[in-house]
């Protein structure tokens, strides 16, 4: 790489320093800085470069190649935790040490994965961030982040190319989107010692490692949720048990329809605005409803259970790691019939299926009191039959009131919204509803 190529990578913000480097051309031909301004852009390229320069990386530290990828031969790789190989001697990069290389991978749960990798190198931060600013890909871009530090931060959502961002995220971004950042900050072990490190953060999948990460074996990518776990994963026999003794000789739980589909518009207490999604449902021949909500293509939910009451197992895709919920303990009972003041109560145990360390499982409890029955027409005019009121509320911490209608003539319940004690009630419309019987 030569001076106008490196001042072109490093940002216009740095032009007054560019300025006064390009006149010494043989310091930014030097192995070290070029493979460093390659390690900032946060892809394959440094491994590239550490391929090509592995004659001058080599003096530092053992390397292992693959192909036209180079990277530093580390200790066993772990799945979560740090592992670090020291520069022997130190590696100077614009007068300052670099005296380790680091990998670090993290499990953040519904958070998300984490993966970072990068130099520890002796001085301050913002010592080490002027000194190594003018080198930075897109250094015009570093900003300083509200915790100490500086980063450069992209994000990418469902696959889309890197879009840039002025901070990275306050919290870790999930499983909704990726975030990519350059950081220079404060290492937490060793005061005298700044990290200077790449990043991924959320839905790190093993496409992506394989497109950024050559130097991780295949053996070392995440678990990929397969899009036919939700299929996979079994309703345990005792729950269906359960179930089936709750219901026996109570035609009223029975499925009336074979599919139906409808499109519902919500609006939030919370949030004044409104969302519309569709809800397709399947009777199965065991005479539980599979469920499809879509809200947009990014985002859908697959359950199954019984008249739309009793979960059994339920599945986000989208917005969290895409492990199914699963019903593993189940009790409850069911009326034969329907009147006013009587109430349902569904006793669940549930858990995430794959497991993962420290998941534990959640118990709840909801009861549906019975209220008056009307004409269903009121909720939607293609509707046939009565619809009969259910007030629900389960004893999860925060649980609004929710509204419910159990329609009669297709054994199906529908929710019409629900009220919050700390921000009001929140309204449900069903402005289409189609059956197939």
């Amino acid at each position: 790489m030569n001076a106008i190529e490196a001042a072109a990578r490093a940002g216009a913000a740095w032009g007054v320093a560019l300025a006064c480097v390009a006149v010494v051309p043989s310091a930014l031909a030097d192995a070290v800085e070029d493979g460093f301004t390659d390690f900032s852009v946060c892809d394959a390229g440094f491994f590239r470069t550490l391929n090509r320069d592995a004659a001058t990386w080599s003096a530092h530290m053992p390397l292992e190649t693959r192909g036209d990828r180079s990277w530093p031969k580390m200790p066993e790789r772990k799945q979560a935790g740090l592992i670090e190989v020291a520069f022997r001697p130190p590696v100077g990069i614009e007068g300052l040490k670099a005296v380790s290389y680091f990998d670090e991978a993290a499990d953040l749960g519904s958070a998300g994965l984490s993966w970072r990798w990068g130099f520890l190198v002796e001085g301050d931060v913002d010592a080490v961030y002027n000194k190594l600013g003018p080198w930075v890909y897109q250094g015009g871009r570093l900003r300083a982040m509200d915790a100490g530090g500086y980063a450069r931060t992209e994000i990418k959502v469902l696959g889309f190319r890197w879009l840039p961002v002025d901070t990275p995220a306050r919290t870790p971004p999930g499983f909704s989107r990726t975030e990519r950042t350059l950081r220079i900050e404060r290492d937490g072990k060793n005061s005298r010692l700044t990290r200077v490190s790449c990043g991924l953060q959320g839905a790190v999948d093993a496409e992506l490692l394989k497109e950024v990460r050559p130097d991780i074996d295949a053996a070392g990518y995440p678990v990929q949720l397969r899009p036919a776990l939700f299929d996979e994963v079994q309703v345990p026999a005792e729950v269906r048990a359960s179930l089936d003794a709750a219901r026996a000789g109570k035609g009223l739980w029975t499925p009336k329809f074979d599919k139906l589909r409808y499109t519902v518009v919500a609006r939030s207490p919370k949030h004044d605005k409104e969302t519309t999604y569709t809800v397709e449902v399947e009777a199965q021949p065991d005479g539980l409803l599979r469920t499809r909500e879509t809200f947009d293509p990014s985002f859908h939910v697959q359950r199954l259970g019984l008249a739309g009451l009793v979960p059994l197992k339920t599945r986000l895709n989208g917005l969290s790691d895409g492990r199914v919920q699963l019903v593993g303990g189940l009790a409850m009972s069911l009326p034969a019939r329907l009147a006013p003041g009587e109430a349902i109560e569904i006793s669940t145990d549930q858990s995430d299926v794959p497991a993962r360390s420290g998941d534990a499982r959640q118990k709840t409890i909801t009861i549906c009191n019975v209220r008056q029955a009307y004409a269903a027409g009121t909720i939607h005019p293609s509707i046939p039959g009565r619809a009969i009121g259910l007030w629900c509320r389960s004893s999860d911490p925060g649980a609004d009131t929710e509204e419910r209608a159990f329609l009669e003539d297709l054994g199906l319940v529908v929710g019409l919204g629900s009220r919050s004690d700390s921000s009001g009630a929140g309204s449900v419309r069903i402005v289409d509803f189609g059956v197939e019987r």
